[in-house]
């Protein structure tokens, strides 16, 4: 049997060789695409990688770095952000595609992001679900080229390589649902989802918003039920913080949350005896679409019911600056200046798309029944 050089060893799940070897106190990590007969390659590869560690050693040169710890490093600065969770999951996401890539090897028309690209069109995901994971890929490479520094001073990355977003020009347009389709909607629907569906309805609240909503941002005031949502959670981080208006169908729905978590508004509690509430993960999942397809509504998206709300407000004659306030599309300082004639006002406005809730607007949801407002 041939002898194996010290340094790589072949992965008996993918059968390729991996180089992990400790070099004048820094660690060589690589998971090399070379087979089980290609040995001489991954030891060429691991001399190729110590002899670039010396030259970086002695003459100073940038060392390099894969994404995967670009990656990590991202998250443990930002363990502060509200979205966190959802960034490690695109990350976990895109570590077989370009994990072990070099940093400026990263760019729009390498091989693992073109990879990505293709496996998440085939899964039928959208141009703009895609981007979301390219704008990941883009923000950490821009920290790596112009704010992250070694221990040398030297930035991780030279230069930022271009990572180009995918055209949504043509994407789907919002289709806000009917008060005849949420009917047909909301029974079709496991319960916490129901919830959240008619509480988006009611708020025009971002499904973020809805996914890490908090107790300790519930707000007292005389109207009713409000959440400060703070800016970490805000879209985009530009707006700053934004009260979110509940009318009384929201809020109803928000007191039948009270008591299941200490923590968190939404949850959903997993099957099984003695299974306890849990934050809700993802939206946007099987859950959803199937309870889409039972009520002959596939392709619906969890966004077209912030839409929903917005259209019926201009249905109802709400005017646009009250809509943008009650969508969170106001100005930073708002929040910080309402007065209680700005609150009876919001409250009013968004209780114009509610009506009286009839005998015949009951449905059985599953097990219980809920108050559906038609």
């Amino acid at each position: 049997m041939p002898k194996t050089t010290a340094g790589i060893s072949l992965d008996q799940n993918t059968q390729c060789w991996t180089i992990d070897k400790w070099v004048k106190g820094k660690r060589i990590y690589e998971r090399t695409q070379y087979s089980k007969a290609q040995r001489e390659k991954a030891e060429r590869r691991l001399t190729y990688l110590s002899e670039k560690l010396y030259e970086q050693e002695l003459y100073g040169l940038r060392p390099t770095r894969t994404f995967r710890e670009a990656a990590v490093k991202y998250c443990l600065d930002n363990t502060h952000l509200r979205t966190i969770h959802w960034i490690e999951n695109q990350l976990r996401r895109l570590d077989p595609y370009i994990g072990d890539y070099e940093l400026d090897k990263v760019h729009k028309d390498c091989a693992g992001l073109q990879q990505l690209i293709s496996d998440l069109r085939a899964a039928n995901r959208k141009r703009k679900t895609i981007n979301a994971y390219l704008e990941v890929v883009r923000r950490i490479l821009n920290k790596a080229a112009y704010e992250w520094r070694d221990e040398t001073n030297l930035s991780w990355l030279e230069r930022a390589p271009r990572i180009r977003l995918l055209d949504t020009s043509d994407s789907r347009a919002p289709q806000p649902i009917s008060w005849e389709n949420q009917r047909k909607l909301l029974p079709a629907l496991a319960d916490h989802l129901a919830d959240i569906a008619l509480f988006i309805i009611n708020t025009g609240a971002r499904s973020e918003e809805v996914r890490v909503l908090q107790w300790e941002w519930e707000v007292k005031v005389p109207q009713g039920v409000a959440f400060i949502i703070p800016d970490s959670v805000v879209k985009g981080n530009t707006v700053g913080e934004r009260m979110l208006v509940c009318n009384e169908v929201a809020a109803s729905v928000v007191n039948r949350q009270r008591g299941k978590h200490t923590e968190h508004v939404f949850t959903y509690t997993p099957r099984g005896d003695g299974a306890e509430p849990r934050p809700i993960g993802y939206l946007n999942n099987n859950g959803w679409r199937a309870g889409c397809e039972r009520a002959g509504l596939p392709g619906l998206h969890i966004h077209d019911l912030r839409h929903t709300f917005g259209y019926r407000l201009r249905q109802a004659g709400v005017d646009k600056q009250t809509r943008g306030e009650l969508l969170g599309h106001a100005a930073s300082d708002m929040t910080e200046h309402y007065s209680m004639a700005d609150l009876d006002h919001l409250y009013r406005q968004a209780n114009t798309i509610t009506v009286p809730i009839h005998a015949d607007a009951v449905v059985t949801l599953r097990r219980r029944k809920m108050a559906v407002v038609t």
